[in-house]
């Protein structure tokens, strides 16, 4: 069974977000911002992690670079998750580490597929 951190601010996407991957058989945690997301990463171990870049306080970039430099998280694949399309906003996700940059919102198969290249689906 995979291991899915989803995380992103309106809890209303999260939360369909994490049926999906429910759907798909995956064990799925839900964190509503970035802090909250960088400790449950942490202690939850995910196979792939989803993450929105616009979120209050500590945005999504902030987030992927705090993943990135801990030793325990900076392999797990982060799946960017957003609504911002803007070139050198997505060159700048891949350049921090995202495996996998989507414009929301996401269709179920394009994220099943993506899930699956990363964890046991």
């Amino acid at each position: 069974m995979c291991r899915v951190l989803v995380i992103d601010d309106e809890e209303i996407v999260a939360e369909m977000l994490a049926d999906t991957l429910e759907v798909l058989g995956c064990e799925v945690q839900v964190a509503n911002s970035g802090r909250e997301g960088l400790s449950r990463a942490r202690k939850f171990l995910p196979d792939v992690i989803t993450l929105d870049l616009k979120m209050p306080g500590m945005d999504g970039f902030k987030v992927l670079e705090q993943l990135k430099k801990d030793s325990r998280t900076r392999d797990i694949p982060v799946l960017i998750a957003t609504i911002n399309k803007r070139k050198e906003v997505i060159e700048r996700g891949y350049l921090l580490g995202a495996a996998k940059y989507f414009i929301k919102p996401l269709s179920a198969e394009s994220l099943r597929e993506t899930i699956a290249a990363y964890a046991a689906v």
